[in-house]
């Protein structure tokens, strides 16, 4: 899928998502605040610690293993999975969703991925070839939320993932 056409079709005519999203906890904002969001391999660069890592230890182990730790996790909705998993588990005490602007979609090297990035199996791609797998009708459209196939494919794509390179700007982060 072109990038320009899943913006103007889909992101800008959406009643429900006008932006993408990074969730993190409450404590990390004066950071990301100073320096953006930057992947955990540049935070080890730098030498920074984050107040409150969102992954626990097997995440961050196979998202390492996978190379994923070059990358930013953003997600579509304000309604991914692996936060609830974090907020549950005590990784994150308080969720909080940074809005991002969507033409990040087309910095160069972005990657994408049909469910959370670190599951075994799943391989990052371009962006448009992963819109044109994507249910985006259940993203981006009003939908019948009492229907349970409605949901099911909502449910599936919800965890999908865009991975930036290493940095999302500040200018990128709508707070």
């Amino acid at each position: 899928m072109d990038l320009d056409v899943f913006l103007k079709e889909h992101v800008e005519k959406s009643v429900q998502q006008k932006t993408f999203f990074h969730f993190t906890d409450k404590q990390n904002l004066d950071l990301i605040k100073t320096y953006g969001l930057l992947s955990r391999r540049k935070l080890k660069e730098l030498g920074i610690r984050i107040p409150a890592p969102g992954g626990n230890q097997w995440s961050i182990e196979a998202a390492d293993r996978l190379g994923l730790d070059r990358y930013v996790s953003l997600c579509l909705t304000t309604a991914h999975p692996m936060e609830y998993t974090a907020r549950q588990s005590g990784q994150i005490k308080e969720a909080v969703y940074l809005p991002i602007r969507p033409d990040i979609i087309k910095v160069e090297g972005v990657m994408m991925t049909h469910d959370v990035s670190n599951k075994a199996g799943v391989e990052p791609a371009s962006p448009g070839e992963i819109l044109d797998k994507l249910d985006l009708e259940v993203l981006y459209r009003r939908a019948d939320w009492k229907d349970e196939a409605i949901k099911e494919r909502r449910k599936s794509a919800l965890k999908s993932e865009i991975l930036i390179p290493d940095i999302v700007p500040l200018e990128y982060i709508l707070i």
